[in-house]
């Protein structure tokens, strides 16, 4: 026999032993932590996603025009940017923190079938192509004196993920029970304009107390038309841009869905006429103030049938006096020097 031959042999049966000592030993508390959960999905090919917490659920599909989120009132058109922000965070789970593989600590980490966030994705043949129970969110303890000073470090926080089906538990970085919640109108589309502020070619705002109109000229320079400027001033381009982005992210803080006596949009409180570089064209209309409500109003956007409610400081982002939008003409100001 090699003289090497019976030290390899005495080394293999070593090794041998302790492998089986090591899986007959097996702490069952101790979480294998060479599996890993990644979510690896085509978030293109989701057809539908369906979020359950208790006895509360919501529905998302996607159809021939567009996301759309079942309600109480029938399907309404879902935002697209809060599915594609829930689905691309999903497919960028990839973890090996395991927290746990005991069935019986799942309900501390609130991942367990009572108390978890079901969430499953759907694919375009309605098969389920994933499916996770998304619990309690972390990391509180280590930011205590961040939050009191308001200085939050999103980092920090993790959330409890499990598969379904599964026992693992992992520790997820990131938030994702506040992004797929089971209420409906966290879903639908919030926007009443939107589009990039460099899209914007014109633009005139009507209120009682005011007309304001505003064009972008040939030489890229924003005229005010009305009222019309002094000579001695100019349109602030950064003021205009902050007018460009408030209109361009015109939000809705909720939805009337019922029928409504009386809205006020015959005699529109405020009216938005916006023009594109693309020609598109977009107007708003404001009405009453809504009864019972503090500061909110009705608001619809026309070519479409959805009624909703705006915020009054929303309004006075886009309501604004000419002399904010105004600035001393750039010669003048260096001659005065």
């Amino acid at each position: 026999m090699n003289k090497f031959a019976k030290p390899l042999i005495v080394l293999l049966i070593l090794l041998a032993a302790w492998m089986a000592v090591k899986v007959v030993r097996r702490d069952p508390s101790r979480p294998d932590a060479d599996k890993a959960l990644i979510v690896s999905i085509d978030t293109a090919g989701i057809s539908r996603i369906v979020v359950v917490r208790g006895a509360d659920s919501v529905t998302v599909e996607h159809g021939v025009d567009g996301w759309r989120v079942t309600t109480e009132y029938g399907k309404k058109p879902a935002e697209n940017e809060v599915i594609s922000s829930a689905l691309a965070n999903l497919g960028k789970i990839n973890t090996i923190d395991v927290i746990s593989h005991n069935p019986e600590k799942q309900a501390e980490f609130r991942v367990d079938d009572a108390s978890g966030t079901h969430v499953k994705l759907y694919g375009p043949g309605g098969g389920v192509i994933e499916a996770l129970v998304i619990g309690k969110m972390g990391g509180f303890e280590s930011q205590q004196t961040a939050i009191a000073q308001g200085r939050i470090n999103e980092n920090l926080f993790h959330s409890y993920i499990r598969r379904a089906g599964t026992d693992r538990v992992y520790r997820v970085k990131g938030f994702f029970g506040g992004m797929l919640g089971t209420d409906p109108e966290q879903w639908r589309g919030h926007n009443v304009m939107k589009f990039h502020p460099l899209r914007l070619r014109s633009v005139t705002v009507e209120s009682p107390e005011r007309t304001l109109s505003l064009e972008l000229g040939s030489d890229a320079v924003w005229i005010m038309s009305e009222p019309p400027m002094p000579d001695s001033m100019e349109v602030d381009s950064t003021a205009i841009f902050r007018l460009a982005s408030s209109l361009g992210s015109f939000r809705a803080s909720g939805f009337v869905d019922t029928t409504v006596a009386s809205t006020g949009l015959e005699s529109p409180s405020l009216t938005i006429h916006a023009e594109l570089v693309d020609g598109t064209t977009l107007d708003v209309a404001v009405g009453d103030s809504i009864p019972g409500a503090q500061n909110l109003f009705y608001c619809r956007r026309q070519g479409s049938d959805q009624l909703f409610t705006i915020a009054e400081f929303r309004m006075n982002q886009v309501n604004k006096p000419p002399e904010e939008l105004l600035t001393l003409r750039q010669e003048e100001s260096e001659t005065e020097r």
